[in-house]
């Protein structure tokens, strides 16, 4: 693939093949092609891009995706965490709004694949993420610290209701001394 790279620089045709420039091999899409926003005055390109972007996606589920679960599977590749299965996914062109789909491919040999932890595990901290966002965006400066504790302790499991916390009601104090 290289060689083929260095080939089209060399020749100078790198836009007969799509790129930007000339000089190198520099592919972009239309990002907004299924939207009503951009200009579309040009039809055929119109048509063209979205064939294009078709392709894509079709060469992303149908191989890179595929190829990157057999990896996972066969365990020839073993992320340590989330950051790293990002780096890895991300690295193949991934979006991680593939990691559901990804994860559910692992679900199989759940017990003996470290892999599909390492998914659970960053799909459930994806989601946690975007509930801090919602839970902090109310909360008054002065109370951050508390209730970011408070956040983290219900993530992690460790939660105190406030009343048995201060001795209200606890078994202890409600039981009648004789």
């Amino acid at each position: 693939a290289k060689e083929i790279l260095e080939e089209i620089k060399s020749a100078g045709t790198a836009r007969q093949f799509g790129s930007v420039t000339d000089a190198e091999f520099d592919l972009r899409f239309n990002p907004d092609i299924y939207t009503k926003i951009g200009n579309r005055e040009n039809e055929k390109d119109l048509l063209q891009d979205r064939e294009v972007v078709q392709d894509m996606a079709m060469f992303l589920s149908d191989s890179v995706i595929v190829k990157f679960v057999y990896e996972l599977k066969t365990m020839t590749q073993r992320p340590l965490d989330a950051i790293h299965l990002t780096d890895l996914m991300h690295g193949r062109g991934i979006n991680m709004r593939y990691l559901g789909g990804i994860t559910k491919s692992l679900e199989e040999n759940k017990e003996k694949n470290h892999n599909f932890d390492v998914c659970l595990s960053a799909i459930i901290t994806r989601a946690v993420k975007q509930a801090f966002k919602l839970y902090i965006i109310d909360i008054p400066s002065q109370q951050l610290a508390a209730a970011t504790a408070h956040f983290l302790n219900c993530y992690h499991g460790i939660v105190e209701r406030q009343a048995a916390a201060s001795g209200e009601h606890s078994p202890t104090n409600s039981s009648s001394t004789k």
